[in-house]
């Protein structure tokens, strides 16, 4: 399985996110193969390949040949995972640990989750579940089986960019 994971180019470091899953797939508790887009954090993956930013053509390849889109709930991100049909975990950056402003993040994610766009994880070991059991998980999303709800999110998500 190839793994894309990617924190967006956000000003706070998401070393939270980068941690989990480096330390995940150092002790093997998860396999695949990792690429990480780790932006201003400050931990440095010792298991996973990464970049801190991406050109965003290269950007856009990594998503589109990846198996598992893991990232943050910026709106960009999601837009791009759903445009190549990808469902993406989301693990959003929470501000009790200054990963940002608010939970704006959160309450995102928990929208999207409800419409079957995304799996939501909010903490490591549910991060690790999801990772594992992936495949099991997307069988039974709303979006695989309706492309109008689909195009409705990336209309919503357009709209808010726009905005």
């Amino acid at each position: 399985m190839i793994i894309f994971i990617t924190v967006g180019t956000e000003k706070f470091s998401f070393d939270r996110l980068i941690r989990i899953v480096d330390d995940a797939a150092d002790k093997g508790l998860i396999k695949g193969k990792f690429f990480a887009q780790i932006g201003e954090s400050n931990y440095i993956p010792k298991k996973i390949q990464y970049s801190k930013f991406l050109e965003f053509r290269i950007f856009l390849e990594h998503v589109k040949r990846s198996d598992l889109v893991i990232t943050h709930a910026g709106v960009g991100t999601l837009l791009n995972c759903l445009s190549f049909g990808k469902i993406p975990i989301i693990f959003p950056r929470l501000h009790k640990y200054s990963e940002h402003l608010d939970d704006h993040q959160l309450e995102f994610s928990n929208a999207l989750e409800r419409e079957g766009a995304a799996i939501v994880a909010r903490n490591g070991e549910e991060l690790i579940f999801k990772i594992k059991n992936y495949n099991k998980l997307i069988k039974n999303l709303k979006v695989n089986l309706a492309s109008s709800t689909k195009d409705k999110l990336i209309t919503y998500l357009n709209d808010i960019v726009e905005s």
